[in-house]
């Protein structure tokens, strides 16, 4: 649970996201040398990009997570400018939002509502099918933008890898707020080409660690999918594995 809950006003809020993020860069960025991603809610670096460089995965992989490999055709992602977007798997914008996930004037929870909106219009996995019927995912940083707005409003998140009938779901799910629950990625019939759920679990238990001191979320994991998963070692999760009949 988030440590301050009693200051609403705007102005506080907005100073200490501001302080909580320079604190995440400040932990993720070790190596000198290399250029960091930029926090969100900033519109210049925090602190020099020459002396900072992104903290990688316990499974050795760079954080650049725009650049995952997928299986999707599109990724729903965020630009430079945290603008959300969708793309091709190389890269290419084919559409983009017309808000930015960063801007300060309005509160976390209607970032957050906005946000989870644009991913589901654009999501064929989530509330509809695209034109062409071709899968589309989230990238993980852009997940990550959903987790650090749900913290400042202070919603429960639940992250979830449920299976059914061979296909497996890659979820958000907000208990006291259901309406926002959404779908992250789909794996229709088992094809996962590039352990894309392996990656979902590992970034699933980076980012819970990243936040243990600070905030609880809960990782919810069906037995069937977890069996076939490499765990790791990540002694600061809460993991509720769901046994199947």
């Amino acid at each position: 649970m988030p440590l301050i809950l009693g200051f609403n006003a705007d102005a506080t809020r907005n100073l200490c996201e501001q302080l909580l993020l320079l604190t995440v860069v400040a932990a993720n960025c070790v190596t000198p040398s290399k250029t960091c991603q930029k926090p969100y809610g900033t519109t210049e670096t925090a602190l020099p990009v020459t002396n900072l460089a992104c903290l990688q995965t316990r499974k050795g992989k760079a954080c650049n997570m725009a650049d995952q490999q997928t299986k999707n055709k599109f990724m729903i992602d965020h630009d430079e400018e945290y603008v959300p977007v969708v793309k091709t798997a190389n890269g290419e914008i084919t559409l983009s939002a017309n808000f930015r996930i960063a801007e300060q004037s309005v509160r976390s929870g209607e970032r957050l509502k906005r946000l989870i909106d644009f991913i589901r219009r654009n999501n064929n996995s989530s509330t509809r099918s695209n034109d062409n019927g071709d899968s589309v995912g989230v990238t993980h940083r852009l997940a990550e933008q959903v987790v650090y707005l749900a913290y400042w409003e202070n919603y429960p998140l639940e992250l979830w890898l449920e299976e059914n009938g061979g296909t497996t779901v890659i979820l958000a799910r907000f208990s006291r707020q259901p309406e926002l629950t959404f779908v992250l990625d789909v794996f229709k019939d088992g094809l996962d080409p590039h352990s894309e759920i392996q990656g979902w679990w590992n970034f699933f238990c980076e980012t819970i660690t990243t936040h243990a001191d600070i905030w609880q979320i809960l990782l919810v994991i069906d037995e069937s999918v977890y069996r076939k998963l490499n765990a790791g070692n990540y002694p600061q999760v809460q993991v509720d594995i769901v046994p199947k009949p």
